[in-house]
């Protein structure tokens, strides 16, 4: 009867222009509590860890607001910086927070939120819908918002990208009254 246990270690080689990432997984090999040696497979992850760093730099630098929240209590898991900077909350203010508690929804809060749930239970997603924020100072922001649930290590979040419209929606509205003054 062998009894076996594995270690799994991460580790990097430089070459002359590249990294190369590598996974050793070991796995000590005993019979009747007896050491007879120890197996090591090696794995490159250089594919993985450049596509986990590509989806980094896309999730932190983007100009659109984005966070996840666990589907089934709303509470924000975390966001990113435009969605820190948008909101004007600071990172601790927001993680374990759900949206209405944050006051983030603008008025009606209430029939905003509503709305928004009853497009995301209908479709089980909801696409470029308007609505409108508010953020720490109480400055509105009119944001389209995307939203699909997603399942990581079997639980179940609600992964949020919010355009901000403001500056269009105010344009619209500049044009709008100029053209009724004509």
């Amino acid at each position: 009867h062998f009894q076996q246990h594995h270690d799994t270690f991460e580790f990097s080689l430089n070459q002359e222009e590249s990294v190369k990432y590598f996974e050793a997984i070991t796995t000590p090999v005993k019979r009747n509590h007896e050491y007879l040696g120890t197996i090591i497979q090696f794995r490159e992850t250089t594919n993985r860890k450049n596509s986990d760093e590509q989806v980094k730099a896309i999730y932190s630098k983007s100009p659109i607001a984005i966070c996840l929240n666990y589907l089934e209590t709303g509470e924000f898991v975390d966001v990113n910086k435009s969605f820190i900077e948008k909101s004007g909350f600071q990172r601790d203010e927001i993680i374990g927070k759900k949206p209405l508690e944050l006051g983030i929804w603008n008025e009606p809060a209430d029939w905003q939120f509503q709305r928004f749930c009853t497009l995301l239970n209908e479709n089980g997603f909801v696409d470029n819908e308007s609505f409108i924020f508010r953020n720490k100072q109480g400055n509105t922001i009119h944001g389209l918002i995307s939203a699909t649930k997603i399942n990581i290590h079997n639980d179940q979040f609600l992964l949020c990208n919010v355009i901000d419209a403001t500056q269009q929606k105010k344009s619209e509205e500049l044009v709008k009254t100029q053209l009724t003054a004509i």
